[in-house]
């Protein structure tokens, strides 16, 4: 099962491919960003391995859950795309209002946080190895916290591209 309340400037209606097997559980309509993580945190309790990715902003949102998964000894897998903002709203007000509020942040030092509350933490900052850190985590007895970097610019240049699209009808 995955969740999700990370989206792109393709909004969270856009088709997504999912491996037979697999529930997507996207939350983005539910417009708390830190929904998915407690849809997340309840799918371990019916014994599903569940992967929910968020934003640092929205996994910040709930982060006492993390005592929570410790206690039941989840075996959830969370991954951050870290971009130390309000990502997804830098780039909504970008788009209506052609500049942003102060949505930067810092963030805890996510693999000292995983140790504190009795996660696994795994860092990785290399894209062509994030199958393998998910693969880490999924062998794990327990839950997993993986942060991986991100760059949103590229929200950016999408909508600029996708604006210029027309179809005739």
């Amino acid at each position: 099962t995955v969740t999700s309340t990370v989206s792109s400037s393709v909004g969270p209606e856009a088709p997504v491919r999912v491996h037979t097997g697999v529930q997507l559980l996207p939350s983005s309509a539910d417009t708390r960003a830190s929904a998915a993580y407690r849809d997340a945190l309840f799918a371990t309790m019916a014994e599903i391995q569940p992967v929910e990715i968020c934003g640092d902003a929205g996994f910040l949102m709930n982060v006492q859950e993390m005592e929570t998964a410790h206690r039941y000894n989840t075996n959830l897998t969370v991954l951050i795309w870290e971009d130390h903002a309000y990502g997804l709203i830098k780039w909504k007000q970008d788009n209506y209002f052609g500049k942003h509020t102060d949505l930067d942040f810092g963030n805890p030092d996510f693999m000292k946080l995983a140790e504190s509350f009795g996660w696994q933490g795994i860092y990785e900052d290399k894209s062509t190895e994030l199958q393998a850190a998910l693969e880490r985590s999924f062998q794990h007895e327990g839950p997993s916290l993986v942060v991986i970097p991100i760059d949103y610019r590229e929200n950016n240049l999408l909508t600029e591209r996708l604006g210029h699209i027309a179809c005739p009808i």
